[in-house]
């Protein structure tokens, strides 16, 4: 890494190889500062940070993102890891899954996500204790 504690950026072709504690370059000198990368200037300039962003459908706050996955090859994001508030910390999960098909629109405020739609049919709402008589 450069001797300046400077932030510094790492191209995705730069990156050799996948390892458990990190990634693998070839030479430190492929990491750059934001000023030598002046075609990605826009995007830096944004400042995005997926961590900690809001996450809401267009009925209720779900959380915030608190960790997400990616495909090694693409670089594209997966899934969101979204933390749910304080309020509904004691619900039966904590932590919700959000898959990148569901992820309708991103902000530098929020992700917009589609609303879960899901009912339980009669059988599934059936007391344990009915269902074994």
């Amino acid at each position: 890494m450069p001797a300046t504690p400077a932030l510094t950026v790492l191209l995705t072709e730069d990156v050799r190889e996948f390892m458990p504690n990190g990634l693998a370059v070839n030479d430190e000198a492929v990491f750059s500062t934001k000023h030598e990368l002046v075609r990605h200037k826009e995007v830096l300039d944004l400042h995005f940070q997926l961590i900690g962003k809001a996450v809401k459908s267009k009925s209720q706050k779900l959380g915030k993102v608190s960790d997400f996955s990616y495909d090694e090859n693409s670089y594209f994001i997966q899934k969101l890891y979204v933390t749910k508030p304080l309020t509904k910390i004691f619900a039966a999960e904590d932590t919700l899954i959000i898959d990148r098909t569901q992820i309708i629109e991103v902000t530098d405020k929020y992700i917009l996500v589609e609303d879960a739609d899901i009912k339980a049919t009669e059988d599934e709402t059936v007391p344990a204790a009915a269902s074994a008589a």
